[in-house]
C-alpha cells in the first residue's frame, strides 16, 4: 500500500543516482532495506547504475542522508541527486496540496497509435 509521505512527516523526496560495483548490489539492497527513509533502491542501466529514492523530513537531511549512505556503503559513489519539494502527481493521480487525490491522468494507449 502506498501512502502520502506528507501525512507521515516525510514531505521531501530525494533521488540519488549512484554508481556501485555489480558484486555489491545485493548487499547494498539489503543494507538500504533496513533504512526507514528508503522507498526504492534498484539497479538501472547507464553510468549511474544504482538508484536510491528516499523520503526525508527537511532539506538539511539531504546531505546528512547522503553521508549516511556513503558510510554504510563505502563503495557507493553519488553521481547526482535531486530533491522533489512538492509532489503534484503520484501513480497517475493528481494530488492537492494536502496529498489527497483530486483527479487522474488519462492513460494514452500507445499500442493503438503505433
Amino acid at each position: 500500500m502506498e501512502t502520502r509521505s506528507v501525512h507521515f512527516r516525510w514531505p521531501l523526496t530525494a533521488t540519488y543516482r549512484t554508481d556501485l560495483p555489480a558484486d555489491r548490489l545485493t548487499a547494498a539492497a539489503r543494507t538500504l532495506g533496513l533504512m526507514p527513509e528508503v522507498r526504492l533502491c534498484s539497479a538501472v542501466s547507464g553510468t549511474a547504475g544504482f538508484l536510491v529514492i528516499a523520503w526525508l523530513r527537511t532539506t538539511e537531511d539531504v546531505t546528512g542522508f547522503e553521508a549516511h549512505l556513503c558510510e554504510q556503503l563505502p563503495d557507493l559513489r553519488v553521481l547526482d541527486r535531486t530533491v522533489t519539494l512538492i509532489t503534484a502527481k503520484r501513480m497517475g493521480r493528481l494530488l492537492d496540496p494536502h496529498g489527497r487525490a483530486v483527479g487522474h491522468v488519462l492513460w494514452d494507449d500507445l499500442s493503438t497509435t503505433l
